[in-house]
């Protein structure tokens, strides 16, 4: 085995060992789950409908035909948690061309293109743990190990896999954000740039990453952003109206008022919350914390600040710091969020391999180790801190807030560097093989 691909396949290989390790001794926990749990649930296929029901409730309400009242009946009056912006319906009216319409159908078709989305990623990260420097010959056994450890990482990232099983959208926006850093990370902005914009129409808090591309001049992802987003957003306004779209505004301005205190909102907003014994902390309720000054002024100062440090530009020219500044671009807005819960951390997976691989550059040992024992942590369902959910003590249970922040005090750190620590990739292997035919 090469020297290169050494530095991150023993590691990856420890670290996925320990995460099966404390999955085990989890299991002796008096729990109702663990990573294993939820890794056994995606294989069987076993989904709720967190993201279904209530984009179903508001793709069947007159109010989004009509234009106008989708959000005041929905969200504000029958306090249905519809976050989602309406270009998230057009999922539906493209599922229905194909022939599902009921809940159950479309539920069904919406599941299974996340179990897609599964296998998807596995080849995603499989190609992002390749090193940019790549050996001319590589032996199966190499490749065989890697696809391994991609596949077992998919499955033991409990933060993927709870959205899985939650039947979340938030897998789909994953997998898109997965594709969309392999491809910028292999010199294709332009389909980047088009993959980014279809997460951002199901989670338009990713809007902001045109944002970050007009500020880097990176006019090629731009104009595929801008222009992949604006075609989807002018067919979502004549089909859901423009106060459909406006009201949305006002939901925003609620939930970053409000956000969410219940512990799986991995947040400054949500660990403040709990801190303060603003809100419920260990079942989820249909309602909202009560609004709370200090909280929001809280959130949105750190919210700033984290947007702050991801607009700046600041990256080095080489292809691995502009890596390292998307990926901590991606990575700061998850955690800017108001609400950022368990399963919107998915994102940590294709980031971690693309450390791994060295597509950000390579790693000190201090930063190897840092890396690792963040991957550990965020892969990891640990809920033994819910016990001090009534203490001083209960931002323990923030953990993958921690790890989340110590990968971006990492990728920070990456960006900086002013020129390429590594050669560029040499052609074939299986490597370029499939970085040519998937992108």
């Amino acid at each position: 085995m090469t020297t290169a691909r050494q530095k991150y396949l023993v590691p990856l290989t420890l670290a996925v060992t320990f995460v099966l390790a404390l999955s085990a001794l989890l299991e002796l926990s008096p729990r109702d789950e663990t990573s294993l749990d939820l890794s056994y649930r995606a294989l069987r296929g076993w989904a709720a409908h967190d993201s279904w029901k209530p984009m179903f409730d508001a793709w069947t309400l007159p109010e989004a035909r009509q234009g106008d009242g989708l959000y005041e009946r929905l969200f504000f009056t029958e306090q249905t948690k519809f976050q989602y912006a309406p270009t998230s319906l057009l999922v539906f009216d493209g599922l229905a061309l194909f022939g599902p319409s009921s809940f159950d159908e479309l539920k069904a078709a919406g599941n299974l293109i996340s179990r897609a989305s599964l296998a998807l990623l596995v080849m995603v990260v499989f190609y992002l743990l390749t090193p940019p420097l790549r050996p001319p010959r590589q032996a199966p056994i190499e490749w065989l190990h890697q696809l391994a450890l991609a596949a077992a990482f998919c499955l033991l990232f409990y933060p993927f896999t709870k959205g899985l099983h939650l039947g979340q959208i938030q897998s789909w926006i994953t997998c898109l954000i997965a594709a969309a850093v392999a491809a910028w990370s292999s010199g294709r902005p332009a389909t980047s740039g088009v993959l980014v914009a279809l997460a951002a129409l199901l989670k338009p808090q990713y809007g902001l990453l045109l944002v970050w591309g007009l500020l880097r001049r990176e006019w090629r992802y731009s104009v595929a952003f801008f222009v992949t987003g604006g075609v989807f957003g002018i067919v979502s306004l004549f089909r859901y109206g423009f106060g459909n779209h406006l009201e949305y505004l006002g939901v925003l301005s609620f939930l970053s008022r409000h956000g969410e205190s219940y512990y799986p909102n991995q947040s400054i907003n949500g660990l403040t919350h709990r801190l303060l014994g603003n809100g419920n902390n260990l079942e989820w309720v249909q309602g909202f914390p009560p609004f709370s000054p200090l909280v929001y002024t809280i959130t949105l100062v750190t919210s700033l600040c984290l947007l702050g440090l991801a607009l700046i530009p600041k990256s080095g020219t080489s292809r691995e710091s502009r890596t390292a500044d998307l990926t901590c671009c991606i990575l700061a807005m998850t955690i800017a969020s108001p609400i950022a819960w368990e399963h919107h951390y998915g994102i940590l997976l294709p980031i971690a391999a693309c450390v791994f691989g060295g597509r950000c550059g390579t790693l000190s040992k201090p930063q190897l180790a840092l890396v690792v024992t963040a991957t550990i942590a965020a892969a990891t369902l640990n809920e033994w801190p819910n016990a001090l959910a009534d203490t001083p003590f209960n931002p323990l249970q923030s953990g993958l807030l921690v790890a989340a922040l110590a990968c971006l005090g990492l990728l920070v750190t990456l960006r900086a560097r002013p020129r390429s620590d590594t050669r560029r990739a040499v052609d074939g292997g299986l490597g370029a093989t499939l970085e040519s035919r998937l992108f």
